[in-house]
């Protein structure tokens, strides 16, 4: 039977994704740019529940409140876009 996994594959999928939807709106170009794992703690939060169940907004809103006390409501995304790309993370073994 095959089972959830989170590893450090599945980490660095969700890191590349939040770094692409940059939802606190950090910026990793030019001069000032946001080092390469700054999501990474969220990220591994987020991979947690996906090696266990499929994510919704709500979870990514919760981690978002968790490490930046953030509710997103400002933040101009594609919801359903940023969900589908986190779920489509996991890992099976």
């Amino acid at each position: 039977m095959k089972g959830l996994i989170m590893d450090d594959v599945v980490v660095e999928r969700v890191t590349a994704i939040l770094r692409e939807f940059d939802l606190s709106e950090i910026g990793f170009s030019g001069e000032f740019a946001a080092p390469d794992d700054e999501y990474e703690p969220e990220a591994r939060d987020l991979a947690a529940l996906l090696s266990v169940r499929k994510v919704g907004f709500a979870d990514v809103v919760a981690v978002w409140l968790k490490w930046f006390d953030d509710d997103l409501t400002r933040v101009q995304v594609d919801r359903d876009a940023l969900v589908a790309a986190l779920n489509g993370s996991r890992s099976e073994r």
